[in-house]
């Protein structure tokens, strides 16, 4: 990736004009794409796509919330007390003025106009008398019809109550239904009260007491559309303050969700005016303060800009449209992007050259900005639109600004660092910075036990379902509030049910079936009341049977006969001269036209026909009854707080799933890049651990998940994975290449930090809920991302990496831990067998003697199924005779490593170890060594003889290991001569047994890093006790026996040290281990073909300096150099990070060191005995070579020129002294001096 990116740059640094050109072509490209998008404001796509009947929801919602009311409610302050008609003149003029300055923002028409909806609705029903006459009232109709004095009862009847006090109700219709036949019908209106007492006193409503006027304003626009409702409600605000200057006792409320939303509108621009400008200065203003150039400002806001409008032109070929919230959302991953840019600002800063700042960026800028982009594109799984266009936006907006500071930003850097190391504030931060946080025993133990208390904090963290948490509410609106909840009184809460379909009359159907659900509901108390027109809204069924019956009635001239008595009767009871016509005119005309239209029960959506019903709940029926109705075919249940329950658990899923599918991506895309595992989980683990502080954070302050810090949690999660990748870096290329970028690294963390910080933390200074809660967990977030960063990669690195390295062993990996952790629990289940094994002998009725010998040979028997399945393999043990182990007898070995008892008892059936005084005393252990009669080392030498006494006259043998102690070289050391002594003194022979390979399995000092190989175990020939007597001295045995067994040792090294071995190849590799899978893959390949480099051992002298060309990653030098650790070998390597790669490995030192240079035109001179040509250059090597006169001038007694096997069978052919000289692909060795030459093939 570094070298894409270099090539980039090296392409583009000499043409100015190009570069320019492509940049201006890009930015007019994208504005262009952006400007085909549209931008939706509507609200409705904060709702899942996989909630039931999503599409309809959301329908229902966006059609309810277009019939949104603004209700004004008049009444009188405390201790004034305006009488209604002031009440009514004042909300005339109030009304006359919001409708001259904003009439065309309200709905004037039939359906917005609330107060008239009851007398229309009364003249519909009494106009058409066909769709609600009853069979009792067409029998009425019918006698009419028949009998002239049932007309003249009827009207007689109608007249008084013309002169009765509750006549005013009947004049209305009584023209169009002097019979009452609507009177069922209007009676049945009583059903869409929901309960709230109020009285109509001139025209106007007014609550019961007459003390409150209630007028609602339906405003033209739906709740989204807040530029155009603020007007509205600004007009509104104006008018109520000018009627209550005119008004002292005056008191004006209004509530409605328009004025909510406008005034969230109002707050939300303010807060986000003030933030962002607080945010800027302090940003500007500490970037100044820090690199003293005022350029930095255009170099960090032009990444930013062209992210942005990269995702704005991609998103205009993908898709048309775009939630606007969503793009709002988006600016919270203008952090991630500032962070990009300064990392390129301050890595400059630190080397001073565009190019090297490329090279040192382009790998970790990249790596970070794919997972971060990963992360973000999680939320395209999510159900709900809004969060999947500000995860594609969030993505395409990381990826144009990455291209943007590895391509453009680079060129457009100054030719000098922006700041020297006297800028006091700079010099501050990097000092902070390079404090060790890592080895901050306080910060670590804090870190835990946060760590650890925030595990159960953590399960308190929910989804919060009130989304009214996040609205803002002025003062003034919250009491028009009150207002409003205490004219409906002590009733429950009033919802909304909708039904929706299609087709209307199927609306119609479903609507008298939740009447229906309803009544019954009411009359077993699970509901306080409800309001339906279900009765007023007959089906198409009904209307065709009750049209059918009234056109029977009226057909072969009986409507008219039955009109001509009405009107006789209306005359003789005093009613004037067609009065009562449009009655009369439905007798003769067809009725069979017209739908009732009821405004807010009825609506018409875009797709649907809607019919609702006002059902009034406790707080405790609520649950139940959504329970019972929720699964109805075509019901909607407008309640927020309901859909936003079954939105979050829907949510609540995708959040998780979300995060879950962005970890493994993150994981994914860090295994590929690092490699490895073990780097990948160094990496992550940061990660994971914040979050759980973050969560369990959130869980002791109260604070649960919804749609706001959701977002915020992606975006420390993405910054979280950017810190930790730049972290891993510094500590990577200082491992690697000796670079100490880490300071620096943490340095552009701490401003991308700080920038994050500042950006979020200024929205305590915001009003809006939704912004102000999201900075103080900002903050905390923030810190803990960093602190966390800055602390346990570093630790990881150190157990894994540095520490090894440091003894000059390879790094700890997971399968050498996971070998190591096998080892240890077959070695613990062991122990317990023989444990189990010791209790049953100590509870057996046996002698001593047959106690001790059943245990010491379950000690062999398990000792033998540990060396036969030991992980690390093979082990080799051989005989120089065969030894009759059954005999007593003193074993003597050399002790390399903890392994070592293991094997020796995996030879001897019957023996006894002399233990030291803290084994022998161990609670753990000590009790075995007890029972198996083992020796305690403190005891003196004449009780130690003569418990050995004992012990021998039962069979046991003695191993001892002479040295007293593990060798820390692996050589045999110095002997005491107590074991020798002794066995002089008790008569037995010496079984000399020399170990070899356990050292490097597992050296003194080490217990979790166990590494595969190989171990070598010979068996001497026994010297017999008279052999032992003839020593003048057992300082003289023992010397004879160390110097056989040292001879011995140098047997096995010399077999031990060859190419094939698995414990030199994994040293070898090691150097290569987390140091990127380029090189690691790159070392195994070079050992692979090289075939373990035996053929060149075999060729080399086995001391002296060697030079090998073309070194490559290195494996040859690290190889020959530990199979014949007293040769110096000298690599040279033209490739730069090569070179710098092998000189920092753990291997490299005083024998092994490298040199870069060209291997075939260079000119190098060195005294050495053999130079090695890597098969690597053969396809190089043509002509005379010019480093050949320099190595015959250095070396004028002759130097061995060595070309190992190559692949294939190609001939090489070049020249040496003016001789042509043909090489063999089997390879061949050349003596080479000054006046002679001699090749030979290699065998």
């Amino acid at each position: 990736m570094a070298s894409l990116f270099l090539r980039v740059y090296d392409w583009l640094a000499p043409r100015r004009r190009v570069r320019l050109l492509l940049l201006a072509v890009c930015l007019l490209l994208f504005a262009g794409l952006a400007l085909r998008l549209d931008f939706d404001e509507d609200i409705s796509v904060f709702f899942p796509s996989r909630v039931a009947n999503a599409s309809m929801t959301k329908e229902v919602f966006a059609t309810i919330a277009k019939r949104d009311r603004l209700t004004l409610m008049l009444g009188s302050k405390e201790g004034a007390d305006l009488d209604p008609d002031t009440l009514v003149a004042v909300c005339d003029a109030l009304v006359a003025q919001v409708k001259r300055q904003a009439g065309d923002l309200l709905d004037t028409t039939s359906a917005g106009d609330v107060q008239g909806a009851i007398p229309r609705l009364m003249d519909y029903i009494s106009h058409h008398l066909a769709d609600y006459a009853t069979p009792k009232g067409l029998a009425l109709l019918e006698r009419v019809g028949e009998n002239s004095q049932a007309a003249d009862s009827v009207l007689a009847h109608q007249a008084k109550m013309l002169q009765s006090p509750v006549g005013l109700a009947f004049q209305r219709s009584l023209p169009s239904d002097p019979l009452g036949l609507g009177r069922p019908a209007l009676a049945a209106m009583q059903q869409l009260d929901i309960g709230t007492e109020y009285a109509l006193y001139a025209n106007h409503l007014f609550s019961a007491d007459l003390a409150t006027l209630v007028y609602f304003f339906v405003p033209l626009n739906s709740l989204g559309n807040t530029r155009q409702n603020d007007r509205l409600v600004h007009v509104l605000e104006e008018s109520v303050a000018q009627a209550e200057r005119l008004h002292s006792g005056l008191d004006i409320k209004y509530f409605g969700g328009s004025a909510v939303a406008v005034y969230n509108a109002r707050q939300i621009k303010h807060d986000t005016l003030v933030t962002v400008l607080a945010a800027v200065v302090l940003i500007l203003l500490f970037a100044y303060l820090s690199l003293r150039k005022l350029i930095v400002v255009p170099l960090i806001a032009a990444p930013v800009l062209f992210g942005g409008l990269f995702a704005l032109g991609v998103m205009g070929i993908m898709c048309h449209s775009v939630s606007a919230i969503a793009i709002g959302c988006g600016v919270a991953v203008l952090g991630i992007s500032i962070s990009y840019a300064v990392h390129v600002l301050i890595h400059f800063n630190d080397c001073g050259s565009a190019r090297h700042t490329v090279e040192a960026l382009a790998y970790p800028l990249s790596v970070g900005s794919f997972t971060t982009i990963g992360a973000f594109l999680g939320l395209l799984f999510t159900s709900s639109g809004v969060l999947q266009d500000f995860g594609l936006f969030s993505a395409l907006s990381l990826i144009g600004t990455t291209l943007f500071c590895l391509v453009f930003l680079p060129h457009l850097l100054p030719d000098r660092p922006f700041t020297g190391q006297g800028n006091m504030v700079y010099r501050a931060i990097v000092r902070i910075n390079s404090f060790a946080f890592d080895r901050s025993k306080g910060l670590i133990i804090g870190l835990l036990a946060v760590l650890v208390a925030s595990i159960p904090l953590a399960r308190r963290v929910g989804f919060d379902s009130d989304m009214g948490k996040l609205n803002y509410m002025p003062q003034h609106l919250a009491s028009g509030e009150q207002a409003l909840q205490a004219l409906v009184g002590g009733m429950g809460r009033v919802v909304p049910f909708v039904v929706a379909a299609e087709d209307g009359d199927l609306a119609r159907v479903r609507y008298q079936h939740l009447h229906e659900i309803l009544d019954s509901m009411q009359q077993a108390g699970r509901i306080e009341g409800f309001s339906s027109a279900a009765s007023l809204l007959p089906t198409q069924a009904q209307l065709n049977a009750r049209r059918e019956a009234w056109a029977r009635l009226c057909q072969q001239g009986r409507g008219r006969q039955i009109g001509v008595r009405i009107e006789e009767a209306a005359r003789r009871q005093g009613f004037a001269r067609g009065a009562f016509s449009p009655f009369t005119e439905q007798l003769t005309e067809r009725c069979d036209t017209g739908r009732l239209e009821i405004p807010y029960w009825q609506e018409r959506s875009a797709h649907y026909h809607l019919c609702i019903a006002y059902v009034t709940l406790g707080d405790d029926d609520r649950d139940a009854v959504y329970q019972a109705l929720g699964a109805m075919e075509g019901l909607v249940i407008v309640d927020r707080e309901y859909v936003n329950r079954a939105w979050v658990g829907v949510l609540s899923n995708d959040f998780y799933t979300v995060l879950g599918i962005s970890s493994l991506l993150i994981f994914i895309a860090f295994l590929f890049s690092y490699g490895r595992i073990e780097t990948t989980l160094i990496t992550f683990t940061p990660m994971a651990v914040s979050w759980v502080i973050i969560v369990g954070l959130m869980g002791l302050i109260g604070l649960n998940f919804n749609i706001v810090n959701i977002i915020l949690a992606t975006f420390i999660f993405g910054l979280g994975d950017d810190f930790s990748i730049f972290v891993m870096d510094g500590l990577g290329q200082r491992y690697r290449y000796g670079r100490e970028l880490l300071t620096s690294n943490r340095v552009a963390i701490f401003f991308s930090a700080f920038t994050a910080v500042v950006g979020l933390g200024v929205l305590f200074l915001a009003k809006h809920p939704a912004m102000h809660q999201l900075s103080s967990l900002s903050f905390l977030g923030m810190a803990v991302v960093v602190l966390v960063a800055f602390t346990l990669p570093p630790i990881l690195f150190r157990v894994l990496v540095d520490r090894q390295v440091t003894r000059k062993r390879p790094p700890l990996t997971l399968f050498g831990m996971l070998g190591t952790l096998y080892c240890y629990a077959f070695f613990c289940g062991g122990m317990l067998i023989l444990l189990l094994w010791a209790c049953v002998l100590r509870l057996l009725p046996l002698r001593p003697l047959v106690r001790r010998r059943s245990f010491t040979n379950a000690v062999h028997n398990a000792s033998r199924v540990f060396r036969r399945y030991f992980f690390m393999r093979p082990t080799y043990l051989e005989y120089e005779v065969p030894v009759d182990f059954s005999k007593p007898c003193i074993v003597v070995a050399n002790h390399q490593s903890m392994l070592d008892l293991l094997m020796l008892y995996a030879i001897v059936p019957h023996a006894v170890v002399m233990s030291k005084e803290w084994v022998w005393h161990s609670r753990a252990f000590g009790w075995l060594l007890r029972m198996g009669g083992f020796l305690r080392a403190e005891s003196g030498q004449a009780q130690m003889v003569a418990d050995m006494r004992e012990r021998m006259a039962e069979g046991l043998s003695l191993i001892v290991f002479p040295e007293g102690t593990r060798s820390t070289t692996g050589a045999i050391g110095r002997f005491h001569n107590g074991a020798f002594a002794m066995a002089r003194e008790l008569g037995v022979g010496v079984v000399p047994v020399v170990i070899y390979g356990l050292h490097d399995l597992l050296p003194k000092g080490e217990s979790i890093n166990l590494l595969p190989g190989e171990a070598y175990i010979n068996v001497l020939r026994p010297i017999p006790p008279e052999e032992l007597a003839q020593d003048a001295s057992v300082k003289e045995t023992t010397r004879r026996v160390v110097a056989l067994m040292r001879s011995e040792q140098a047997v096995q090294v010399e077999r031990y040290r060859r190419g094939n071995n698995p414990f030199i190849r994994r040293e070898v590799l090691g150097c290569y281990t987390y140091k990127g899978p380029e090189a690691e893959w790159g070392a195994r390949r070079e050992l692979l073909a090289a075939k373990g480099y035996g053929w060149l051992h075999s060729m080399l002298p086995r001391n002296g300096r060697v030079v090998y060309l073309g070194s490559g990653w290195g494996t040859g030098p690290f190889m020959l150099q530990r199979l014949a650790p007293e040769r110096q070998i000298l690599g040279v390597e033209q490739s730069a990070d090569k070179c710098l790669l092998c000189q920092h490995c753990y291997l490299a030192g005083d024998s092994v060191s490298f040199t870069c240079a060209n291997p075939i035109r260079g000119n190098i001179g060195m005294e050495c005995r053999a130079i090695v040509v890597s098969p690597s250059l053969y396809p190089e090597l043509r002509g005379e070579p010019t480093w050949l006169e320099g190595m015959l001038k250095s070396n004028p007694e002759g130097v061995e020129l060595l070309f190992p096997p190559a692949k294939g069978n190609v001939k090489l052919m070049f020249t040496v002294g003016g001789r042509e000289v043909a090489i063999p692909s089997t390879g061949a060795v050349i003596q080479m001096q000054a006046q002679s030459l001699e090749v030979r093939e290699g065998v």
